[in-house]
């Protein structure tokens, strides 16, 4: 694995977890971070709220699990997320991505040009999560909300909310531990606006909601204001990390020239035909895995000690109990976790590694088990495919050539 594993050089010198000593405690192996996210008695998300309501308001994903406000707004939208497979994730962001490049091939071929580079964040992911949001929850629509990527002059000022653009801010203020004041400015500005976005797009269409997902949200959720705060809580916990894991996704496979034998293989499976869900998981389920368990989106999550707590040694020679006081920052490592998985052999071959842990763990049901992780992603099925299935769009799209600049491509030969 490219890079020092400085979590893992914590434990081997240290014993793990690891504690500064001053109110900050580094959790690094899979054990204890399942650990630490399966006990919302001792671990809290109070903080990630607290953030998160000052930006774009009140949203489930980060409140306590026993918490009136949680039982009340969580479970009906829990259902629907959980209830979604992995193939319908894979048919609806293959469809999405297609469509982006398809419109680049139109742009070339009226041109009179046989090929056409492209940037693969700004025009192919960015487009692509946003058509996707709007065929699972009606927005970006022109009205309430626009099609529109990051930008750092899109502070302040009388623009409309944009999808995904305005996601990122309020995601990255509220799940990473230390922040600084600017990314707060913008995560509140952002936050505020697609807070409005989302109260008028459900204003504006309640009797007839489009998007596939807020259509079955509506059905369920009779309250305006939870469901306008639900369907944007959705997209804030889907669109930054898909972003993240995509170019992850695109430079391992780019900087380590697996694109290529990934694509032969695709198009192997297929025999030249149409791509599906069926012909394309096998293929592509093993290296969407290894990339994103060793480049995860977030790589940082994080709880705040709400009782004192002893986290013990789980296996580690020489590890001691680190004992968590009460008001301590518990920092967990994802990317250590996630890349830990990717070091055991399975059959004698190297692990495809545990994506389950890049979506803060397993979910197993709906309504989460007492003793699993609370938070863990409850459409992780559904992104998983849809992850899947944008990949192999770009994989069929035709001949792919890098250039220097490490996500710009040169695309011909269209198929």
């Amino acid at each position: 694995l490219e890079g020092p594993d400085v979590a893992a050089d914590i434990a081997a010198r240290t014993g793990l977890p690891y504690t500064e000593g001053s109110g900050i405690v580094l959790v690094a192996s899979q054990a204890h971070m399942l650990e630490v996210l399966s006990n919302p008695d001792a671990f809290s998300v109070q903080e990630q709220g607290r953030r998160l309501h000052a930006s774009c308001g009140p949203i489930y994903v980060a409140m306590q699990p026993d918490s009136p406000q949680y039982i009340a707004e969580a479970p009906a939208t829990n259902f629907i997320m959980f209830a979604q497979t992995e193939e319908w994730g894979f048919v609806d962001a293959y469809a999405c991505a297609a469509a982006v490049l398809e419109t680049a091939i139109a742009a070339a071929q009226a041109l009179k040009q046989s090929e056409f580079k492209i940037e693969l964040r700004r025009e192919f992911i960015t487009p692509t999560l946003s058509l996707l949001c709007t065929k699972w929850f009606g927005i970006p629509d022109g009205n309430s909300m626009e099609a529109g990527g990051w930008s750092w002059d899109a502070l302040g000022g009388n623009r409309m909310a944009r999808c995904p653009g305005d996601f990122m801010a309020p995601s990255r203020d509220a799940f990473y531990p230390r922040q600084k004041p600017e990314v707060t400015d913008y995560a509140q500005d952002h936050g505020g606006r697609i807070k409005r976005a989302g109260a008028a797009f459900v204003a504006g269409n309640r009797t007839n909601m489009p998007g596939s997902l807020s259509n079955k949200m509506a059905s369920v959720i009779s309250d305006d204001d939870i469901l306008a705060r639900n369907i944007i809580g959705m997209m804030i916990g889907a669109l930054p990390p898909v972003d993240g894991n995509l170019r992850g996704i695109l430079y391992e496979w780019l900087n380590e020239k697996e694109l290529w034998r990934i694509q032969a293989a695709l198009h192997r499976a297929t025999g030249g035909g149409s791509t599906n869900y069926a012909l394309a998981e096998p293929v592509l389920r093993g290296p969407v895995s290894r990339a994103i368990c060793k480049r995860p989106a977030p790589d940082l999550l994080y709880r705040i000690a709400i009782a004192d707590y002893t986290l013990l040694p789980k296996g580690y020679r020489g590890a001691r109990p680190v004992k968590v006081l009460k008001g301590d920052l518990v920092v967990i490592s994802q990317v250590s976790a996630a890349q830990r998985s990717l070091q055991r052999e399975v059959g004698g071959q190297a692990s495809d590694g545990q994506p389950e842990l890049v979506f803060g763990g397993e979910r197993t049901a709906a309504n989460q088990p007492f003793g699993e992780p609370t938070h863990a992603c409850p459409a992780q099925k559904m992104m998983m495919g849809a992850m899947m299935g944008i990949m192999a769009a770009l994989l069929d799209v035709g001949r792919i050539q890098a250039l220097p600049s490490s996500l710009i491509v040169r695309i011909s030969d269209f198929r």
